[in-house]
């Protein structure tokens, strides 16, 4: 929806306008979950682009019905052992093969982003090479062991930080979710720390990954445009990580205390 507002106003590389429009709308739904509201000031284009395109055609029936059958396989393939990338490919398939043919390979080839799934894969690459080998958890064991027995201010003003500096490593947030939480419980523990309040540390600074499009799926995706650079990203990431920084220490110092989580 961005790239088409993009397109209508006829706007090119390196066009600030598109940059600010292709960073914002990923790092809105790093930390919203949401887009943007691109019928705001657009509804005569978005209007028009319904009347355009009339009726559902037959290849637009197909590619609704093989969505489906994606999508439902999604939900209940693992029951029958059916992998979320089996199901992936199935639909790939199908929408290439003679008699439900939505797409030709050779229209397909032409439309598909390969610096995306290229960076995509090496990511992947990374964070499985940085899992299997332990260079993940030793990195994390060796940064966060470094706290010896801090106060509960001291933990958060360093913890904090040092969590969104080591998730600069890893392509998601589930990975050093997974990799940090399990050392922050016995950290804390050691510490003499509520693990639930040391936790909600973690998770807080892990989940968004602001200095880097390569930190998450969306601004790979976006970065995959070309509209910007990955310096382009960074500069607008670090003032996200600072805002970052500052809510976690008054939620942490504050807020939580008064819902019962206290260090």
């Amino acid at each position: 929806m961005v790239l088409g507002i993009i397109q209508a106003a006829r706007l090119t590389p390196p066009s600030p306008f598109a940059r600010a429009m292709l960073v914002g709308t990923s790092q809105a739904a790093i930390m919203a979950g949401i887009g943007l509201v691109t019928a705001a000031g657009g509804a005569a284009y978005v209007e028009e682009e319904l009347r355009r395109l009339g009726p559902l055609s037959s290849s637009e029936r197909k590619m609704l019905a093989v969505y489906g059958l994606i999508f439902t396989l999604w939900i209940f393939g693992p029951r029958w052992g059916i992998t979320t990338s089996q199901a992936g490919t199935l639909g790939m398939l199908l929408l290439l093969l003679p008699g439900p043919r939505v797409l030709t390979w050779e229209r397909a080839l032409a439309a598909i982003r390969w610096n995306v799934i290229i960076l995509f894969a090496v990511s992947l690459a990374l964070a499985n090479a940085l899992d299997r080998s332990g260079a993940g958890r030793w990195l994390t064991d060796a940064t966060l062991g470094l706290l010896h027995r801090p106060s509960p201010i001291l933990l958060v003003l360093v913890l904090a930080p040092l969590v969104i500096l080591i998730r600069v490593g890893f392509v998601n947030n589930l990975g050093m979710i997974a990799a940090a939480l399990p050392l922050a419980f016995m950290l804390a523990r050691g510490w003499g720390l509520n693990p639930v309040w040391v936790g909600m540390v973690i998770v807080l600074t892990a989940g968004p990954g602001f200095l880097l499009p390569t930190q998450t799926p969306t601004g790979m995706i976006t970065l995959g445009t070309e509209y910007y650079a990955i310096g382009d990203y960074l500069r607008s990431g670090v003032l996200a990580s600072l805002v970052l920084l500052l809510l976690t220490w008054l939620a942490a110092l504050l807020y939580w205390p008064l819902l019962g989580y206290r260090p």
